[in-house]
């Protein structure tokens, strides 16, 4: 199944995946290694994106070193750096910038953007809301858990001047500065595997735990058995070795759950005005 899984994508796509010097994430990595990475086409590259201590950016196997220092208040400057690289030296239609925690569907992502207009300026992702930094109300931003720009968009996202988001987060910063200067911001679904505790197929899944930073690679294991399978019995196990999984680690996360249902309203009235404006991905 898996060999069947290893299909070429119709779009050239550049995943770059943060990487820092906590193990963890190295843990993570070689997670993603041995899983959905595994199922990458020969259009399809990844590379692990890490602050060194280098003169410019450098290829190391699947790193890509970028001469800054590691710290979250760097990621956005980190990540518009090895864009800049990605623009100056790689063919591509897509860009994805996303985590070592992250689990990506390839087929589904295919299936996906297999129609659209890479021509087009657009920024793909799963919709989240915080409060707004610049004025009083909410913020729609796109996870930096999963980020998808067409090159196009790419070539202007880079112009962000990191300086002008200095302590916001660089997931909130992206999607500012893409509304700020006409870049269609569109949503995307994706599975909380870390509030819900279990895999519902979608795009891409975000597994890092709150209580428990080691799951994020248990989890992603047992998901890749769950995508390899063509059984439903199968599939059915995993799903409850899933489960199993987040009660023996104490990572069931019912006040999470709870507050996501209180707030069905409004990510629905969301997602509705979305597609009223724009076609979803």
């Amino acid at each position: 199944m898996e060999i069947a899984l290893k299909a070429q994508s119709e779009k050239k796509t550049i995943f770059l995946i943060l990487l820092s010097d906590n193990p963890i994430y190295f843990r993570d990595k070689e997670a993603q290694k041995e899983t959905w990475v595994r199922l990458a086409g020969e259009n399809e590259k990844i590379y692990w994106v890490k602050g060194a201590n280098v003169n410019e950016v450098k290829i190391d196997g699947n790193l890509l070193l970028i001469p800054i220092e590691e710290g979250y208040d760097l990621m956005l400057e980190k990540t518009r750096m090895a864009m800049e690289w990605c623009i100056a030296n790689l063919e591509f239609d897509l860009l994805v910038r996303t985590n070592t925690s992250t689990y990506w569907n390839l087929p589904r992502l295919r299936e996906k953007t297999r129609t659209i207009d890479t021509e087009k300026e657009v920024f793909w992702g799963y919709l989240e809301t915080c409060r707004s930094y610049w004025e009083d109300t909410k913020f729609d931003f796109i996870s930096g858990a999963g980020m998808i720009f067409t090159k196009s968009a790419v070539i202007k996202i880079i112009n962000i001047d990191s300086s002008h988001f200095n302590g916001i987060p660089e997931d909130v910063a992206f999607s500012k500065f893409a509304l700020d200067i006409g870049i269609p911001v569109r949503p995307i679904s994706r599975s909380n595997v870390h509030h819900l505790g279990i895999y519902l197929p979608a795009v891409y899944a975000r597994l890092k735990g709150t209580n428990n930073l080691l799951q994020a690679a248990t989890r992603m294991h047992i998901i890749h058995n769950m995508q390899k399978s063509n059984s439903l019995i199968n599939v059915l196990k995993q799903q409850m070795i899933l489960i199993s999984n987040e009660f023996q680690e104490g990572s069931f996360e019912f006040r999470i759950i709870i507050s996501k249902f209180k707030n069905i309203g409004y990510i629905i009235m969301k997602r509705i005005k979305y597609r009223l404006n724009k076609s979803e991905l």
